[in-house]
């Protein structure tokens, strides 16, 4: 099968939508335009519901059968490609994660006081979560730009290296046949390829320092990502805990009505206070001074955030 076969079915996939007249109306990650990333997306990006993977997605699993299929694709290569899927899946569970919390939000606006509470707590914190694994998949395509530098230093090393080895090949044959003359032959083919490995040794030793410090800029990015990731939402579910036990055992009455909103909404303020001023090693969600907190973190998910709730796309019904 042709190298950049499947990738050049998806280049024409992009080129053939961004040329149509739907191109004007889609998002800029299907249609190609830049776009500015939030400066915080735990508490201030729009929802990332609206974002369209799957043509992304459709490319991605081409470059992968590609690269099944292929011999002419590097190790290199196949480390970016794999690391695009993982960023992929992260950007898929953002958007899934929002989609959760608008129907959670929805369905608990028509029931009583307390579920109406508590789902809305609640269905900010999955929000929110989604943004947490959004910043994850952005990163995790960012870890990938070393590992494509050394790649490029690689592809421009091949051809030396294949006249390295072609005179190798040819010094093989020459050696092996032994035909009349051969000797002046051999000599000449020697110093052809002692001169190339003279000229081509500092590049090989400068691809060498490049190779490990590809490998420890690109997981060391894709680690601290993790890291993040992994401790800010050990946060959300220590939030997640102290909320839920306000959820009183049977229904509130006239004469016992629920009254935890706002210790739920101190836990919303609590928990974004914490995400906002959070350094590496932190995982214990910990009340700040009342007077830290920003009191407009207290309101309800449904006010905070109407625009982003309006933005998302409710999943289609499943059987």
């Amino acid at each position: 099968m042709p190298a950049g076969f499947f990738s050049s079915i998806a280049d024409k996939a992009q080129n053939a939508l961004n040329a149509s007249p739907l191109a004007g109306h889609l998002p800029s990650s299907v249609s190609g335009r830049p776009t500015s990333p939030s400066a915080n997306p735990e508490s201030t990006s729009p929802p990332q519901s609206h974002k369209n993977l799957a043509l992304e997605q459709i490319q991605h699993q081409f470059r992968s059968l590609h690269q099944a299929y292929s011999s002419s694709v590097g190790p290199v290569q196949k480390i970016i490609t794999t690391e695009k899927g993982v960023a992929l899946d992260f950007d898929s569970v953002n958007r899934n994660a929002q989609a959760q919390s608008k129907e959670l939000y929805t369905w608990g606006q028509n029931e009583d006081a307390d579920v109406k509470d508590i789902s809305d707590r609640l269905a900010f914190l999955n929000y929110v979560s989604g943004s947490l694994a959004n910043t994850l998949a952005v990163k995790l395509n960012a870890a990938r730009t070393p590992l494509k530098g050394l790649r490029d230093n690689e592809t421009a090393l091949t051809t030396r290296r294949n006249v390295r080895a072609g005179l190798r090949n040819q010094i093989a044959r020459v050696e092996h046949g032994q035909e009349k003359g051969y000797e002046k032959r051999l000599v000449e083919l020697k110093d052809q390829l002692a001169k190339a490995e003279r000229e081509d040794e500092p590049l090989e030793k400068e691809h060498q320092i490049l190779m490990r410090k590809a490998l420890k800029e690109s997981e060391q990015l894709k680690w601290e990502a993790f890291r993040e990731y992994g401790e800010k939402l050990s946060l959300i579910a220590q939030a997640s805990e102290s909320i839920l036990a306000h959820v009183p055992s049977i229904p509130p009455t006239p004469t016992q009505p629920y009254s935890s909103s706002e210790q739920t909404g101190s836990l919303r303020a609590t928990l974004q206070h914490a995400l906002d001023h959070w350094k590496p090693g932190q995982t214990t969600l910990a009340a700040p001074e009342s007077a830290k907190l920003d009191r407009s973190d207290t309101l309800s998910f449904g006010e905070t955030h109407a625009k982003e709730l309006s933005r998302i796309t409710s999943p289609e019904p499943r059987a």
